[in-house]
């Protein structure tokens, strides 16, 4: 059933339930009343939460964060910041002037005991043939134990599943994950994802990309009976969080190139 008939449904249900109230010893205004009232509040919260107000089904879908931050961020600690990168070494936008970053837009560090996200609108893939999303990606963490991660959605973000595996490389998924087990990567499962590369360890060394880089992958994995969404996940521990985090811009989304993932 769709989610607007579900919905409708539940308000008719609440309307018949509280004019009974108003008959009975229990009316708006009493505890039971407001018991009522809370119970039903709670379902629509639910149900609002378990759908995609909107749906894009136009390709190319691209974006480059440079009108409006265009997606929406949260969770614990969460320090994802939309506009011109200013921090050290992730200084700059891949293209134009602003991106999505991790750790505010400057400074050199990120929160401790964050377990953030980045999510995406709802898509409609069914109309791709061959569905594919790449994005240009600049990370510096502690290796190992902070990183970033990508999932999605079919069910509006009741649940979230992992998008490939670690080195998922051919010609068509590029530089994808880079780590097997990223320690506070507590979103996933498994915990697998971009984290630093310095192999020296020790709070100082981190390093990461080294620059832009542009991550893609096939989408043809992922049911398209149901909108489906995406989000960008980040875990940090509470120590050693000394370094300039992420950097996210230009995301595509639409049929994968014929030749490669340069389009």
């Amino acid at each position: 059933m769709p989610m607007s008939c579900v919905m409708d449904e539940l308000k008719g249900m609440f309307r018949a339930l509280l004019q009974r109230a108003g008959r009975m010893r229990y009316g708006p205004g009493s505890i039971g009343g407001l018991m009522l009232v809370f119970a039903f509040a709670a379902l629509f919260s639910a149900a609002g939460q378990a759908q995609c107000l909107t749906t894009i089904s136009a390709f190319p879908y691209t974006e480059g964060f440079e009108a409006t931050a265009a997606w929406t961020s949260g969770g614990t600690n969460s320090d994802w910041a939309w506009g011109i990168p200013a921090h050290p070494t992730i200084n700059a936008a891949q293209e134009g002037t602003n991106a999505w970053c991790v750790g505010g837009l400057t400074g050199s560090s990120y929160t401790d005991g964050e377990q953030s996200w980045l999510e995406t609108p709802c898509f409609d893939l069914s109309t791709l043939s061959y569905p594919w999303i790449s994005f240009w990606l600049f990370w510096e963490t502690e290796p190992g134990y902070d990183g970033l991660g990508l999932q999605y959605s079919v069910d509006a973000g009741a649940s979230w599943t992992n998008l490939g595996n670690v080195n998922d490389d051919d010609c068509l998924n590029t530089n994808w994950f880079n780590s097997a087990n990223i320690t506070a990567l507590n979103l996933a499962s498994p915990r697998q994802g971009w984290s630093g590369t310095s192999i020296t360890g020790g709070c100082a060394a981190g390093q990461g990309s080294g620059g832009w880089v542009k991550a893609a992958h096939c989408l043809d994995d992922i049911p398209t009976g149901s909108p489906v969404k995406f989000r960008f996940i980040f875990g940090a521990g509470t120590i050693c969080n000394t370094f300039d985090g992420i950097g996210l811009d230009d995301v595509y989304l639409g049929e994968a190139p014929e030749l490669g993932p340069d389009i």
